[in-house]
């Protein structure tokens, strides 16, 4: 499965934008693509949890958090779990012809910039960690 799911990512990506929308935006409201960005975040995080089974089943004595790339795992964790809703309903809020909704898909917008942040303080947490193999 793990294998096969880019190829099934680049086919999506490929029907979506043959059938449903445009590669080249040419308006404002079509410059996201909210069917892409929902199914990559949910791609990474089946891949992130993979990494954490992974490591639940591997018997090591080392700590949990000094194996490898186990910071930037849990922020990206963290990242596309946070957003993955507001990617699949961004374009659908932010098109609406209703202020309201409007306004709320802007200050939406500003919980993903909060994950953002969140997950570069993880990758640099990572950086400073010495791994042990």
């Amino acid at each position: 499965m793990k294998r096969i799911l880019p190829f099934i990512y680049l086919l999506f990506a490929l029907i979506n934008f043959i059938f449903f929308e445009n590669f080249i935006p040419q308006g404002d409201n079509e410059s996201f693509s909210s069917r892409l960005l929902a199914l990559e975040a949910a791609i990474l995080l089946f891949y992130c949890l993979q990494y954490f089974i992974y490591l639940m089943v591997e018997d090591k004595t080392v700590k949990l958090g000094q194996q490898p790339g186990f910071w930037l795992i849990t922020g990206l964790t963290v990242y596309v779990a946070v957003n993955f809703f507001i990617f699949l309903f961004y374009a659908t809020l932010s098109d609406n012809s209703s202020v309201e909704q409007r306004n709320f898909a802007i200050q939406l917008w500003d919980i993903h910039n909060y994950a953002f942040i969140l997950f570069c303080v993880f990758i640099a947490f990572q950086f400073t960690r010495k791994n042990d193999r």
